[in-house]
C-alpha cells in the first residue's frame, strides 16, 4: 500500500470565537492510501493539527504519516486489521495522525469488502440518523442572536454556545434565548470558567435550559474533581442539565479515570482525540456500560472526516457534527450536507463520492 498526504488550511466562513482564541484558518492533512490494486482503490483520511487539543505539531503530525507510509508500504491491503491493531496497541499519542491512517484503512478496506466502514468494527455500529447542533462561536450578545436566528431559520432546531468569559456569558445566554425560544440549547465553556464562576453562572443556564455543559474547568487534576462535583450541582439544579466532559476525556483510559472518580455526567468523544474509529468505538462502548450519555464531536474539519464520523453516529445520543457548515470552502471538493439531520452514510467505506 502507498500512504500519501498534503497539508491544507481550512477557512471558516466567520472568524470562530472561543474561550482559548479566535482563529480563522484551521491547517489539516488529507491522507490518501492506494491499495495498489487492479481496481484502484484508494482510501481517503484526515488529520487535524490542533496542538490544544491533541498536543500534536504539524512536525509529529508528518513524523507519524512518514512512519505509517513506510510501514504500509510492505504490507498488502489484506493486512490491514493486523496494521490497525499494531498502530493502536504499540504506538503512543499521535491521535490526529493515528486517526487520518484509522480512517485511510477501515475507508479502503470497507471498499474492497463493499460494505460501510462501521460494518468492520466489532462490534459493528449501526446505521442511525441524528440531527447535528450548530455552533455560535463566543461573540457579542448582539450577534449571538442574529446568528441564533439566522440557524434556525436555515433548519438547525439545535444550538451549541461557545461561552467562557464569565462576565458577559449571562448576556449571551439571555440573548440566545430571545432569539431562538423554540431551539434546544448546548453550551460549551472551553475550559474557561473556574467553580465559582460556574456556580454563579448555573442560574442562567438553567433557565436558558441548557441540556448540555461541556468542560467548564481546566482539564487538570483540580479540575476534573471540581467538574464531578459540579455535574452533580447541576443535576441537583436541572435534571436536564448533565455536564459533559471533552476536553478531560479523549479514550477509554480517560472514561475510566473520570468515572472512578465518580463522575456523573456526559462525555463528549472526538475520532481525532481517541485516534480513530476502533479506539472511539471502544470508548462509547465503556461509557455506555456506565450508562453515561454521549455525544460525538468534531473539530474543524473537512467533509472527508466528517464522513467519517458519521459512520459511527450509532453509538451516540448527540451529534456536534457542524464543521462542513462552518467552511468557506472544503479542499476535499464535497459538497456540505443539505441539512441538519445527518444520516449514516450508505456507500462502502467511509461513503466518500471523491
Amino acid at each position: 500500500m502507498k500512504l500519501s498526504w498534503r497539508r491544507v488550511e481550512l477557512t471558516t466562513r466567520e472568524p470562530f470565537a472561543l474561550a482559548t482564541g479566535t482563529d480563522a484558518t484551521f491547517p489539516s492533512y488529507l491522507v490518501t492510501l492506494h491499495a495498489d490494486d487492479d481496481a484502484g482503490t484508494i482510501g481517503h483520511g484526515e488529520a487535524t493539527l490542533n496542538p490544544r487539543v491533541t498536543g500534536e505539531t504539524a512536525t509529529s503530525i508528518e513524523a507519524f504519516l512518514a512512519w505509517a507510509r513506510d510501514e504500509l508500504s510492505a504490507r498488502s491491503p489484506a493486512d490491514w486489521r493486523a496494521f490497525l491493531a499494531h498502530m493502536h496497541d504499540d504506538i503512543c499519542g499521535n491521535p490526529s495522525a493515528r486517526c487520518a491512517v484509522d480512517w485511510a484503512l477501515h475507508d479502503l478496506a470497507g471498499q474492497r469488502a463493499a460494505v460501510p466502514a462501521r460494518r468492520l468494527l466489532a462490534p459493528a455500529a449501526p446505521a442511525a440518523a441524528l440531527e447535528t447542533c450548530m455552533t455560535i462561536g463566543m461573540v457579542a450578545p448582539e450577534q449571538v442572536a442574529r446568528l441564533a436566528q439566522a440557524h434556525v431559520a436555515a433548519g438547525f432546531s439545535h444550538l451549541k454556545l461557545k461561552l467562557g468569559d464569565a462576565s458577559a456569558d449571562a448576556a449571551r445566554l439571555r440573548a440566545a434565548r430571545a432569539a431562538a425560544p423554540t431551539a434546544t440549547l448546548r453550551a460549551d465553556a472551553n475550559t474557561g470558567w473556574t467553580l465559582d464562576e460556574a456556580r454563579a453562572l448555573l442560574p442562567e443556564l438553567v433557565a436558558a435550559g441548557i441540556t448540555f455543559l461541556e468542560q467548564p474547568f481546566v482539564p487538570d487534576a483540580r479540575g476534573d474533581v471540581a467538574m464531578v462535583g459540579f455535574a452533580r450541582e447541576a443535576a441537583a439544579a436541572a435534571p436536564g442539565l448533565l455536564v459533559c466532559a471533552d476536553e478531560s476525556v479523549a479514550d477509554v483510559h480517560d472514561i475510566k479515570r473520570l468515572l472512578k472518580l465518580g463522575f456523573g455526567g456526559a462525555f463528549n468523544l472526538k475520532l481525532a482525540k481517541a485516534g480513530g474509529l476502533a479506539p472511539l468505538a471502544a470508548a462509547a462502548g465503556l461509557a455506555r456500560e456506565a450508562g453515561a450519555p454521549l455525544q460525538l464531536g468534531c473539530m474543524v474539519e473537512s467533509a472527508i472526516a466528517h464522513h467519517g464520523g458519521r459512520q459511527v453516529i450509532g453509538l451516540v445520543d448527540a451529534i456536534d457534527l457542524d464543521a462542513p457548515f462552518l467552511l468557506a470552502h472544503d479542499p476535499s471538493g464535497l459538497p456540505p450536507p443539505s441539512s441538519a439531520r445527518l444520516e449514516t452514510p450508505p456507500g462502502s467505506g467511509l461513503g466518500l463520492a471523491l
